[in-house]
């Protein structure tokens, strides 16, 4: 079975979201983008470097958005992220709890944070969405279908609008799935993967978000059809820290896939059901 692997390396810009007075519902953010963040930027620069400009709800077509259009188009099976850099704790600005009567100007949000405790701040709950300052992420995006390179120098954004990125190399590569069983021990692990597929070993370092994941590609049509509730297809992801990483031990029958990036092996771990039709 030969896939073919999408490894972009995008530059992460210091952004946000964030909701005027007097509105003041929080606001979901990761750590890293969920697999369904990545495919929908590389369907909106495949919608945009083709002038895709349906509107699916007039016409009888048999996709809903032109993610799933995307989606099929390629053959996407799965989407991981490699983070070369680790995540420091001063990158999580106080602006994601930062809220006033009337939300402040970014001048003056980085004056008061130096000054004020959390829990100095008026009604201090999180209604913004950050990501972290100068963070580089590698991602990986295995398909049926080779993705056309004017595509993933495409992508500008990460969700939100405001999460701007740039692309610092694109390339593809041809891989082929090692069937891994239960027990084995694969010594290191140093993309995201969903947390039921296998069991962190020492040396390890790593975090844990729940996170939107689809496995097959029944799941992620059904996720792009705008028609479930968005906690349905959510699931445990690890996702392993430089420079350790982690080791890891299969709990369930899946795939090890092992990318060359740039002089670097890339080695992830995915669901059996995410290469059935």
């Amino acid at each position: 079975m030969k896939l073919f692997a999408t490894i972009i390396t995008v530059k992460v810009h210091w952004g946000y979201s964030i909701r005027t007075f007097p509105a003041s519902a929080s606001q979901r953010s990761f750590s890293i983008p969920p697999s369904t963040t990545i495919v929908g930027a590389l369907a909106y620069a495949y919608a945009s470097v083709n002038n895709i400009n349906r509107e699916y709800s007039t016409i009888e077509y048999p996709f809903t958005n032109y993610v799933s259009e995307f989606i099929e188009e390629f053959g996407i099976n799965y989407a991981t992220v490699h983070l070369p850099e680790p995540i420091y704790e001063h990158s999580f600005q106080t602006i994601r709890y930062f809220t006033m009567p009337v939300q402040a100007p970014k001048t003056d949000v980085e004056r008061f944070s130096e000054t004020l405790k959390i829990a100095e701040m008026f009604n201090p709950i999180q209604i913004g969405y950050m990501i972290c300052s100068t963070l580089t992420s590698t991602l990986i995006i295995l398909s049926e279908k080779p993705i056309p390179k004017a595509i993933m120098w495409s992508i500008l954004r990460l969700g939100s609008k405001e999460s701007i990125v740039s692309v610092q190399d694109a390339y593809q590569e041809e891989v082929q799935p090692i069937e891994v069983s239960e027990g084995d021990i694969i010594h290191i692990v140093n993309t995201s993967y969903i947390s039921d597929l296998a069991e962190p070993q020492p040396p390890a370092n790593y975090i844990i978000e729940r996170m939107p994941a689809p496995i097959t590609r029944d799941e992620w049509l059904r996720w792009y059809s705008f028609k479930l509730h968005p906690t349905v297809l959510e699931r445990n992801v690890i996702i392993p820290l430089p420079e350790v990483f982690t080791s890891v031990r299969i709990l369930k029958p899946s795939y090890k896939f092992t990318i060359t990036s740039r002089n670097k092996q890339l080695i992830t771990i995915i669901p059996k059901e995410a290469l059935k039709k």
